[in-house]
């Protein structure tokens, strides 16, 4: 019999264009402006990359697996004591609204896995708010 795993999931849709709010999340020049406080470079297929926030203390390096553009990022990171997978997928929905969908698993199904995926909804949701707010305004 398999472990239970959690899955985390939010989703925000964003008033711009596609292409505009992809851009947002893997330039890291403009990253830095709303959810780093430094990034080392543009998220790219097969890259490791270091985000740093100085609010939290806190560094991380992110193991980019794979970009496609306008449509989807994928990344492996240190949470706690875990490696999860980060999923970032863009949809156009229409010419002037993205919506985007970010997905983090595997925690293990018990009370320190429930608190960090807990803790990344809420991390990822102001991720999607700051997200919105920089590219609408």
């Amino acid at each position: 019999m398999s472990e239970k795993r959690i899955v985390m999931k939010t989703q925000m849709g964003i008033l711009k264009p596609l292409h505009e709010v992809f851009e947002a999340v893997v330039d890291n020049n403009k990253l830095n402006k709303y959810f780093v406080s430094k990034g080392s470079g543009r998220l790219e297929s097969n890259k490791t990359i270091t985000w740093r926030w100085d609010d939290y203390d806190a560094t991380h390096d992110i193991k980019v697996l794979k970009v496609e553009t306008d449509k989807y990022i994928s990344f492996n990171w240190n949470v706690g004591n875990a490696e999860t997978l980060t999923e970032i997928l863009f949809e156009k929905r229409n010419s002037n609204l993205t919506l985007v969908k970010i997905t983090e698993k595997d925690w293990v199904a018990d009370y320190e896995g429930a608190t960090h995926s807990m803790g990344q909804t809420e991390g990822w949701t102001n991720f999607l708010c700051c997200l919105k707010a920089y590219v609408e305004h």
